[in-house]
């Protein structure tokens, strides 16, 4: 399963298992600070890989048993808004 967080990505916010979900936190326009590494979690079914992209930048996940997944992507720099390569 692919899960794009980005900031013309619309997004789940109930926690609910069988599909990937992120907290309420990561909305569409949020606003991410530079130069410190950026975390993204969430939830899934236990055992499935999720991938997050922002920007140019993808990192995987697999959920662990409680279904609980987290990536850290590297520090942003100032720049345009990011956008996922699907909304472009």
């Amino acid at each position: 399963m692919r899960l794009q967080v980005g900031l013309a990505a619309p997004l789940v916010s109930v926690p609910l298992f069988g599909d990937p979900s992120l907290p309420a936190l990561f909305s569409d326009h949020m606003v991410m600070q530079r130069g410190v590494p950026v975390p993204v979690w969430g939830w899934a079914d236990p055992g499935e890989r999720i991938t997050v992209t922002i920007g140019v930048e993808s990192r995987t996940a697999v959920a662990n048993a409680q279904g609980r997944w987290e990536v850290r992507l590297s520090p942003l720099t100032t720049g345009s808004p990011l956008r996922t390569p699907a909304s472009r």
